[in-house]
């Protein structure tokens, strides 16, 4: 191989290996969500807590119908969906829309295979009220989630260098 031909190769490994850095990035961003606000549990792995039983009108976001009131809050809205079987009773977040479109925004490179999620903004104020809230870290990957990434990580470098060394 010439000088020339190895810096090619090693320019394409190294913009390889920054495709896959994305790639892992947002594979484990969209775990997360889906940790957040679908099964609504915290950067430890444990369930959120139980809603408020303030009287509320709530639009579901599910639904074209006008917000309703419910008398019992949120957990009593959550119960009505539950018996529907449209979802757990769990603090899920499905009604933080903005916060979740926030939080699934691409995400931004900082440097060669290195990349964050910022929540920004009234979302970032959002985020860090329910945190208070819940008394518990939310937005934060989780062990697993980590292990995961850098799992990501070791097997796309495997295969680049397997690729590269051909």
């Amino acid at each position: 191989m010439t000088p020339e031909e190895f810096i090619i190769a090693a320019t394409k490994l190294v913009s390889d290996l920054d495709a896959q850095c994305f790639l892992a990035a947002t594979t484990i961003q969209g775990e997360q969500s889906e940790r957040i606000f679908e099964e609504g549990q915290d950067s430890f792995g444990a369930n959120l807590p139980n809603y408020s039983i303030k009287r509320a009108y709530i639009k579901d976001p599910k639904s074209k119908a006008r917000s309703r009131f419910y008398e019992g809050g949120y957990a009593e809205y959550k119960k009505f969906r539950q018996s529907k079987a449209a979802q757990s009773g769990r603090w899920d977040l499905v009604q933080t829309n903005e916060l979740q479109f926030e939080f699934l925004t691409k995400p931004e490179r900082t440097s060669e295979c290195n990349y964050t999620v910022e929540i920004k903004g009234a979302a970032a104020e959002r985020a860090f009220t329910l945190e208070q809230k819940a008394n518990t870290i939310i937005f934060q990957p989780t062990d697993k989630e980590v292990d995961k990434w850098q799992n990501l990580l070791i097997e796309s470098v495997d295969n680049i260098i397997n690729e590269f060394t051909k």
